[in-house]
């Protein structure tokens, strides 16, 4: 398995970002360790901080000399900054950028994975649930499968970005800190674009200047071998593709090709917000797989169902126009005695028809009757015999 070896970059001005009081608060994030009110107070604010875990992490402050020692405090590396901030010979404007912040994260063929370690959340912080199977999704966590390996990766990675990208190289990286306690093992990195002045004036032998076009946009000085002017976006593809190259010769098992956008992508909490939603989209055509999978099976049973009905309603069907034919052989067949019941069912029906031509007769009387009485309208009409007649018809339809 290969990982991805890449770095991400941020760059802050003195007048946004880079202001000692916002290198104190991004210190007091990345090197939170040294204190536990921040580990308390970061992790409120980021749920991918495991407090209990903070203890594996360490920071570091630039000894000067391109090495770097344990830091006790974000004072430290704040007075290291400040120290070399006031090298700088020329005055900078407030928009000039004075932080480069780095990130690296380990790649995972050098992490464990712990599964369902993490809920997903929607936008507004609530957990999302899978349309599938209507339980909370999560996600992973991975951890250093052996933390001094890890230690030894970011090692080197640090040194390449010294070395490659970062202007005054190790001198200019203020300080930097691991952080092991999240959801995936990185380092973050403060350093500053600054680098020797060619033009330092003998009294200022260590004057600095700012090397951020040179380094990180266009910059007349700084061109391809055709003699071409490079963008910024050309020389972040070249630093990528070098520190994956940088990787590979140390034996780092890194893929080999690079991503032309690693460095200028979504930040942290944009990037798990993406992964989020892109989760919970596989979750819903996978849902909408299932529910098409059932729903063409319910058809394909329903058809199946529809098709035995038809052929119960054909059979009772043939049944029925074979009934006729059947009971006339009934009547037919010869008994024992030598006779048929034909005889005696012609005359049951006779009497059934004789029946009903009585009681049709009778029901007619009995509206003569009726309307007679209706047309007479006068009072000695209730001495006249026809109620009582209707009575007696009446009593006889009932009969």
């Amino acid at each position: 398995m290969s990982g991805h070896a890449a770095f991400h970059v941020q760059h802050d001005a003195s007048g946004d970002g880079g202001s000692r009081s916002d290198r104190r608060r991004i210190l007091r994030e990345s090197m939170r360790h040294l204190d536990p009110r921040d580990v308390r107070r970061h992790a409120l604010k980021n749920r991918n901080i495991v407090p209990a875990d903070a203890r594996l992490n360490d920071a570091f402050v630039s000894d000067g000399r391109g090495g770097f020692t344990f830091a006790t405090s974000v004072q430290e590396v704040l007075d290291y900054g400040d120290a070399r901030l006031a090298r700088v010979r020329r005055k900078l404007a407030a928009d000039q950028k004075t932080i480069n912040r780095f990130v690296v994260h380990l790649p995972k063929s050098l992490c464990d994975e712990i599964p369902d370690f993490y809920p997903r959340r929607n936008a507004d912080g609530s957990e999302r649930i899978d349309p599938l199977n209507h339980e909370p999704m999560s996600r992973s966590r991975w951890v250093a499968r052996d933390r001094d390996e890890a230690l030894r990766y970011f090692r080197d990675a640090i040194d390449y970005l010294a070395e490659g990208v970062i202007p005054g190289g190790h001198e200019a990286i203020h300080g930097w800190a691991t952080n092991f306690d999240e959801s995936t093992p990185h380092i973050q990195i403060m350093a500053d674009p600054f680098a020797a002045d060619p033009k330092a004036p003998a009294t200022q032998p260590d004057a600095l200047r700012t090397m951020q076009s040179q380094a990180y946009s266009s910059h007349r000085d700084v061109r391809s071998a055709d003699g071409r002017q490079l963008t910024g976006a050309e020389k972040f593809r070249g630093y990528q593709q070098s520190l994956r190259e940088y990787m590979i010769a140390r034996g780092w098992p890194v893929e080999a090709n690079v991503s032309a956008r690693h460095g200028r992508e979504l930040s942290k909490n944009e990037y798990e917000s993406a992964q989020d939603a892109e989760a919970f989209a596989r979750a819903a055509l996978d849902a909408a797989q299932r529910e098409r999978k059932d729903a063409d099976a319910l058809a394909a049973q329903t058809r199946q169902i529809g098709y035995s009905v038809l052929d119960k309603i054909e059979a009772e069907h043939h049944r029925l126009t074979m009934l006729p034919a059947a009971f006339e052989a009934f009547l037919d067949a010869t008994m024992k005695n030598g006779t048929t019941l034909r005889p005696s069912f012609e005359r049951f029906v006779a009497s059934l028809a004789k029946n009903a031509v009585r009681r049709a007769q009778l029901g007619g009387e009995l509206d003569d009757a009726m309307s007679r009485r209706k047309r007479a309208h006068r009072p000695e009409l209730n001495d006249d015999p026809t109620p009582a007649r209707a009575r007696q018809l009446g009593r006889q339809l009932g009969d």
